[in-house]
């Protein structure tokens, strides 16, 4: 059975000095695979200020007057932090949940295997001993 994940905001620290430009997200991730769900929390720093940003949305835009998420507030929040985490973070962070669940469900996640060969190794020359004065 397939993992699927959700990302979901569970804070934001914005700047109401510059336009609300949001300086912090914290984000919980989790992983549903079947009855088992696992979460991990992430926290993203945003630098910079609104003159830094190309297609700027100020934080009150994403949210109506309940203080809720508009209909794609929360998903164009979470787009930016996966963009500046990247594919690789996204990609770490995700495995670690999965590896969470699999623990849960006592998968087997590594086996050791002794590595046969039927090439002779080398043998080691001992060094004899030299002595002392």
């Amino acid at each position: 059975m397939a993992t699927t994940f959700s990302w979901r905001i569970n804070s934001v620290k914005s700047d109401p000095n510059d336009d609300e430009f949001i300086k912090e997200v914290n984000v919980e991730i989790y992983g549903t695979e079947g009855s088992v769900t696992k979460m991990e929390t992430q926290s993203c720093l945003f630098t910079g200020n609104k003159a830094s940003v190309t297609d700027f949305k100020a934080y009150s835009t994403l949210i109506g007057s309940d203080k809720a998420f508009t209909e794609t507030g929360e998903d164009t929040i979470v787009g930016w932090v996966k963009d500046t985490f990247m594919d690789y973070k996204v990609t770490k962070i995700q495995n670690r949940i999965q590896a969470q669940i699999d623990l849960h469900n006592k998968k087997t996640l590594e086996t050791n295997i002794e590595p046969t060969s039927s090439v002779a190794k080398p043998e080691v020359t001992v060094t004899p001993d030299t002595p002392t004065e």
